[in-house]
């Protein structure tokens, strides 16, 4: 009786163990589980859920989903050159991430991960001068990289404002009687004598000043034949005609003189005769 009930009580607490492991599992399909004998790959490494560190992980190379009942976990030392065999794989600097290999036995195992960091930036000093502008030439300054002093970054700054000179004429024109001239008011720097500033300037014509009038191609007339003459203006600066008038002159005309006797036929007995006055 004593042995029946002993060995009621071993099968009791057996079912129970079974179901508090099972119990443990979380989503946990029995069928499934017990379909095959699982069979692990190699130790993948992630990061644990805190972010504080890393652990390794086997998983079932058959099973097709991620339960956690199929994972094999072992938490992994912090990270130190005491624990991992450490090999730098690309160093961390400003602008490039940094990527560290940490290698170490888990389980009699070798475990390998990279770990990347993210590149730090630029920590950018003060700009400095390293080309004073002037009122011709942009200046420049730089500044340096607190972090890696070989990152050096470069920027142009502004022309200086040009010192202007007294003003001074050029390309003078005189104007004439009918042409138009005109000159050129100039600003330049006193400092680089790059032009600052042109302003042009036109200048009229003066047009023409009248001479005294002439006369010219006078033809006296006569006494059956008209005559004329032009009166003309010329310019007293440039000599150009300003203006020519023609006046005619009539004919003059007869003057009678004397009366004379031409042609005289004396009469006789039988004719006569005759004279022209």
């Amino acid at each position: 009786m004593l042995k029946k009930t002993l060995l009621i009580f071993f099968a009791f607490v057996m079912a129970v163990s079974c179901c508090l492991v099972l119990a443990s599992c979380e989503n946990v399909d029995l069928e499934d589980y017990e379909k095959h004998e699982h069979t692990y790959g190699e130790w993948v490494v992630a990061e644990t859920a805190d972010g504080e560190g890393y652990h390794a992980v086997k998983k079932c190379t058959e099973c097709e989903k991620w339960y956690e009942k199929y994972f094999v976990k072992r938490d992994l030392p912090a990270l130190s050159e005491e624990d991992y065999t450490v090999e730098t794989l690309q160093e961390l600097n400003c602008t490039q991430n940094g990527k560290v290999r940490y290698t170490c036995l888990v389980d009699g195992e070798t475990v390998t991960f990279i770990v990347e960091t993210e590149a730090t930036g630029h920590d950018w000093g003060e700009w400095t001068e390293t080309k004073a502008a002037s009122c011709s030439e942009q200046g420049e300054e730089q500044r340096v990289c607190a972090t890696d002093p070989a990152h050096v970054e470069t920027r142009n700054t502004a022309k200086l404002a040009h010192t202007p000179a007294a003003a001074v004429e050029e390309n003078r024109v005189n104007p004439d009687c009918t042409t138009a001239g005109g000159y050129d008011t100039v600003v330049y720097c006193s400092t680089c004598d790059e032009e600052v500033s042109r302003v042009h300037t036109d200048i009229a014509a003066l047009g023409h000043t009248n001479g005294e009038a002439v006369e010219e191609n006078r033809v006296n007339p006569n006494c059956t034949t008209a005559g004329g003459y032009d009166t003309v203006v010329y310019c007293a600066t440039c000599g150009e005609e300003v203006s020519r008038v023609h006046t005619d002159l009539a004919a003059l005309g007869h003057t009678n003189g004397a009366a004379v006797e031409e042609n005289r036929v004396a009469p006789n007995c039988t004719t006569a005769g005759g004279y022209d006055t």
